[in-house]
């Protein structure tokens, strides 16, 4: 079974914050994934059903107001863009949780695991 662990040091992006109106992509949004594709280790790709863990590491003085779901979207785009999965129809799972970064190190981990054949 393939799996794939890493920390990203990259600040997780709110779903609020890709889009200018409903169609075009924000200048921010495009800036993330570019860095995030660059800091982001070249791994063998998953091509089959998969669990994803992700826990985001953020410092907002806001913490307990910031929607946990709006860094879904991004972070799954990003981890498909490189690679690592074949297709986000590919996921089966979703585990997520948000948690106070420590030293104001924003970061998000990522752990994704080939599911078993049924």
């Amino acid at each position: 079974m393939k799996n794939i662990s890493e920390i990203i040091i990259i600040s997780p992006i709110s779903n609020n914050k890709l889009w200018q109106g409903r169609r075009y992509k924000t200048l921010l949004y495009t800036d993330w994934i570019k860095e995030g594709l660059f800091i982001m280790p070249k791994r063998n790709r998953i091509k089959g059903n998969v669990k994803i863990q992700l826990y985001f590491y953020i410092k907002h003085f806001n913490f307990n107001r910031c929607d946990l779901d709006n860094f879904l979207k991004p972070t799954i785009d990003l981890i498909v863009k490189k690679g690592w999965i074949s297709n986000d129809k590919k996921i089966q799972r979703i585990i997520c949780e948000k948690k106070k970064a420590e030293n104001d190190k924003e970061k998000i981990e990522i752990i994704i695991e080939e599911e078993k054949k049924r």
